[in-house]
């Protein structure tokens, strides 16, 4: 773990998480080592709906609940009201090998935070954890991808921020490759003079590309870009 990677976990407070996954070895390692690349992290496990619903009781500062959607036949996504009701500012993650539109749908509609598909890399998962944490939405690239597609079908059974989200997931495959790494770098406080010297171009050229990236984006101004970037995943 580099020096910045060691001053950002130092910054961050201990984090409850509670992972509810019936796969016992493989969510006990998955915790274990997150656990190691992140001290920060705190994990409690549970197997089914059940033991998930007497953990969250007995734990009210749990942040972060990482839930499957298949629990031994059991659905997950109908747990996560059950435990709002029990922990009403918890952030839910999605974990899980579906990647389908029907799973994703109903995900969306259960107003979950994060949705992760289990073929993503470990660094994915735990991105989530953090930025959902912090307030963030995050979707990794497989569920991004359906999302989009959702955008062409039944739009009109989301809720109006399932929309928003999904477009500006759209939207942001639109930009150009350019594009893409000045919206980083903007997002990550950068001003247009800096960002010039960064890539190299001129501070008119950024200051059009950033225009551009407003309108495809329907951006307003730099707030917006962030929350936009935080959302996407671009920036923790």
């Amino acid at each position: 773990m580099n020096s910045k990677m060691m001053e950002d976990v130092q910054l961050r407070s201990a984090l409850k998480i509670l992972f509810v996954d019936d796969h016992e070895g493989i969510r006990n390692g998955i915790g274990q080592l997150l656990q190691q690349n992140d001290s920060c992290f705190d994990f409690i496990y549970a197997s089914n709906c059940t033991q998930a619903l007497e953990e969250a009781a007995k734990n009210p500062d749990i942040k972060v609940v990482v839930v499957d959607i298949n629990l031994d036949g059991e659905n997950g996504l109908e747990l996560v009201p059950q435990i709002r009701k029990i922990l009403m500012d918890a952030k839910f993650v999605v974990y899980t090998m579906y990647s389908d539109s029907p799973h994703i749908m109903q995900a969306l509609k259960s107003k979950i935070d994060g949705y992760i598909t289990k073929d993503a890399p470990l660094e994915e998962l735990k991105k989530a954890i953090v930025a959902v944490s912090e307030g963030s939405i995050y979707y990794n690239k497989r569920a991004s991808q359906i999302m989009h597609a959702l955008l062409n079908t039944n739009s009109e059974d989301l809720s109006d921020k399932d929309v928003n989200i999904m477009n500006l997931v759209k939207n942001y495959k639109q930009l150009t490759k350019k594009e893409q790494e000045v919206f980083k770098l903007l997002a990550m406080n950068k001003t247009s003079r800096e960002v010039s010297e960064i890539l190299g171009k001129s501070e008119k050229t950024i200051i059009n590309q950033r225009s551009n990236i407003y309108g495809k984006l329907n951006l307003h101004d730099r707030l917006d870009l962030i929350e936009a970037a935080k959302i996407l995943g671009v920036i923790a």
